[in-house]
């Protein structure tokens, strides 16, 4: 009996009911993306940080999460039912968008609705060193040391990005 509670009790400390979901307060559940995220003004750490896919168990949004350590430093992608084909067609026109095709919208601003103070942020397509990028430009840095003001995904990653995006149409209510 001794041991139960022990083990029990290690449960409790611990905060994991089952793998990306902690226990007691959280209405969500984490998923791993596989997402690499790129530092545009820190390039040392570039693809040393991953999108997290924080999705409500009641299926009303899911948002993208970068953690440092244990602390959500970013996020972006925050989608509902209703708003969902919108980043959808983000990662798509980003796919198909031909660099050399200079009247094609590159720049658009996104509401915010996840952070207390910030009202908006902009996704931006860039063409830099021969490589296609998806900018996610929050104005501000959620960390002390490293500047998450700016976040990049290659095509690879916009791809996977699509990929969940696509399987949230399942999931979101």
């Amino acid at each position: 009996m001794k041991r139960i509670l022990v083990v029990i009790f290690l449960l409790v400390l611990v905060g994991c009911s089952r793998p990306g979901k902690p226990a007691f307060y959280y209405p969500w559940t984490q998923y791993w993306t596989g997402v690499n995220i790129q530092l545009p003004k820190n390039p040392e750490y570039n693809n040393a940080f991953h999108g997290t896919l924080r999705l409500d168990d009641d299926g009303d949004y899911a948002v993208i999460v970068i953690y440092n350590g244990g602390n959500v430093v970013s996020h972006f992608g925050y989608v509902t039912k209703s708003n969902l084909e919108s980043w959808i067609n983000l990662y798509t026109g980003f796919l198909k968008w031909d660099p050399k095709n200079s009247e094609q919208m590159t720049k658009f601003t996104i509401p915010d609705t996840v952070s207390y103070f910030q009202k908006d942020y902009d996704v931006e397509y860039r063409f830099v060193h021969n490589k296609k990028l998806f900018v996610v430009n929050k104005h501000h840095s959620g960390g002390w040391f490293i500047d998450f003001s700016e976040i990049s995904m290659d095509e690879a990653n916009v791809m996977k990005a699509l990929d969940i995006y696509e399987g949230l149409r399942e999931k979101l209510k």
